[in-house]
């Protein structure tokens, strides 16, 4: 399991600094944040070990916050060390939440963080402007994104909803949900849906089998079981 400081160093790597793109501490830790909630749902554990507290302004992870508090709302710039190194599933994650929440300004990803029910539950009682370093629970984070998130709801319609679909089949192996559990039937829900309702979901499909059969080699012999996981790992 990596540390958060991991995730954030990912993040500065990434900014786009000769293009003008910025990273402020508050960007960096709503990002860190959300790489701890879609662990939770695509891989049903935890991307880092540090808690995530619902403080005033949104999730934040104490000892990013600490790293990166002299820059407050200033341009946070590249680091000096080299990348981390990450796990090809935890890569995947990482992607995916740059995609997703890459080019979101610092004030909208934290109202985003303000309207969903995770971190207003771990505030509940407080006032708005009142510290609290209350932990929010990995139960909350998943179960919300997986069925009440606007942004990861299953009625999630057109690109959104290829977006996220096509994030799941990206997902490698030992990193997709395992049967029987909620991450599961959730991500069968948002494929199910995906090839029903949008014609250009049946289109990438197509594609991806017709460049499959044309890599193939055809003198080489698959029995129907082997064919049946070489078509569900399309």
């Amino acid at each position: 399991m990596k540390i958060a400081l991991d995730v954030a160093k990912y993040f500065l790597h990434r900014v786009d600094r000769e293009q003008g793109d910025t990273i402020s501490q508050l960007r960096l830790l709503k990002l860190v944040y959300y790489t701890q909630v879609w662990s939770l749902v695509f891989r049903n554990q935890p991307f880092f070990g540090e808690e995530v507290e619902a403080w005033v302004h949104g999730p934040v992870v104490h000892k990013v916050r600490n790293a990166y508090k002299d820059y407050r709302k200033r341009a946070i710039p590249a680091p000096d060390s080299d990348p981390p190194q990450f796990s090809p599933n935890e890569q995947q994650i990482l992607e995916f939440v740059w995609e997703r929440y890459g080019e979101i300004g610092a004030v909208r990803l934290s109202k985003l963080t303000h309207q969903e029910q995770p971190w207003k539950d771990a505030r509940a009682g407080l006032r708005p402007d009142e510290p609290s370093r209350k932990a929010i629970s990995h139960d909350a984070m998943r179960s919300f994104h997986l069925q009440e998130s606007p942004w990861g709801h299953v009625d999630a319609e057109g690109e959104e909803l290829l977006e996220l679909a096509d994030a799941f089949m990206k997902l490698s192996d030992s990193a997709r949900p395992k049967p029987g559990t909620e991450s599961y039937r959730y991500m069968q829900a948002v494929l199910d849906k995906a090839e029903r309702q949008d014609p250009s979901y049946n289109v990438i499909m197509s594609e991806r089998l017709d460049d499959a059969l044309k890599s193939y080699e055809s003198d080489i012999e698959m029995d129907a079981d082997d064919f049946a996981a070489w078509i569900n790992a399309l």
